[in-house]
């Protein structure tokens, strides 16, 4: 028969891609969904867009609850709330997922140790250095890295653009967690932490936007690794209390070693290099950090083979890895100033128009007044 669930979209001004979201919703085959759309506190026309499909669909399918800005992993728990099936399947608003996608990710529940499952993300358009970046790293990320993890059980988030849920395992760790600002990655811990697998179904695509200014690049990677950090820190235990788990021994340390030890020792890697040229000393810095560059490029490019413009991904990798590098390191410190300062980031979620002096401002942890002067 046929699998049921409910499809939580979240939506703060989303007028542009929601009716394209709902669209490839309703065109969902092989399920039976309830649809309920969370407009929290859009700005925008959001719900007129929204109540135009519902109107489009005889008003039967889709949901839609208006509230206050109350942020997205509130805004996630209040369509919890609502939510009639066994299953939960999140999905961002400016995500387009293919026609197969929900009934593939669904599957992964058959087996019952599975609390969430992961879906594969790809990029909608690869025509800025942007969506290069992202492409590529979401190929290594789910071609080599999660299916990796997902025989160790350590598949340690579940995407925003197409993420399923076992309903009753959301509801034992009390919803979708706040208190960071990367609650898709929060959540995906937690449900680890609680002691259950996380899948990775890999025949469910979803296509999601990719910011497509410096601003809006930055801001994102910005939440991502900040996020990260706090992430790192909420769950350090798990490696005294859940040591054989894929939560203590891998997830956990590779926060550590992947989000702050590794962005931290590129720029080493990258003065070694200038200093063996300007030096002359080939042999002992510049052989090496070349070998680690191909080496890096040729792992990039198993990780992209097959996907869609393999070659130009491939090709374009010793580029976008070296700036890919830089807006990690740069975030990342970033991120460590703001921690120690202990500020709370308020953004939980990257702005289609980006405000760039006041991006700044709050990084550098300076009031925009000092900017302006």
């Amino acid at each position: 028969g046929e699998m049921s669930a409910t499809v939580l979209v979240p939506a703060y001004n989303e007028e542009e891609c929601i009716h394209a979201t709902l669209k490839s919703l309703i065109a969902q085959t092989n399920v039976d969904l309830e649809i309920i759309v969370v407009d929290d506190g859009s700005k925008d026309n959001t719900a007129r867009v929204v109540e135009r499909v519902q109107s489009e669909m005889g008003g039967h399918i889709i949901t839609l609850i208006r509230i206050d800005n109350v942020g997205k992993p509130n805004a996630l728990n209040i369509g919890l709330r609502e939510a009639t099936h066994d299953y939960i399947v999140t999905v961002d608003a400016d995500t387009i997922l293919a026609p197969d996608a929900i009934s593939k990710l669904l599957t992964a529940f058959a087996d019952e140790t599975v609390g969430a499952a992961a879906g594969k993300v790809y990029t909608t358009g690869e025509e800025t250095v942007y969506d290069i970046m992202q492409s590529t790293e979401y190929a290594i990320g789910q071609n080599i890295d999660k299916k990796a993890l997902s025989l160790l059980n350590a598949v340690h988030v579940v995407p925003g653009p197409i993420g399923g849920w076992r309903k009753e395992v959301l509801e034992e760790i009390g919803g979708f967690q706040l208190g960071t600002v990367v609650e898709d990655q929060d959540t995906t811990l937690a449900v680890l932490k609680a002691g259950y697998r996380i899948a990775y179904v890999d025949s469910a695509h979803a296509f999601a936007e990719t910011p497509q200014t410096l601003g809006d690049f930055l801001r994102q990677r910005y939440r991502w690794t900040y996020g990260t950090l706090q992430c790192f820190w909420k769950y350090k235990w798990a490696v005294v209390t859940r040591p054989f788990t894929g939560l203590g021994w891998m997830i956990v340390p590779a926060m550590f070693l992947y989000g702050i030890i590794l962005p931290l020792s590129y720029s080493i890697v990258d003065a070694a290099l200038i200093l063996g040229i300007v030096s002359g000393a080939w042999s002992t810095l510049v052989v090496p950090v070349v070998i680690f560059m191909i080496f890096d490029t040729i792992y990039s490019g198993i990780g992209t083979f097959g996907e869609r413009n393999w070659l130009r991904l491939t090709l374009s990798v010793p580029v976008t890895r070296f700036l890919t590098r830089y807006i990690a390191f740069y975030v990342l410190v970033q991120g460590l100033v703001t921690a120690s300062e202990g500020n709370a980031v308020l953004w939980n979620k990257v702005r289609r128009t980006g405000d760039l002096r006041r991006l700044f401002a709050t990084m550098l942890g300076a009031s925009a007044k000092e900017i302006n002067k």
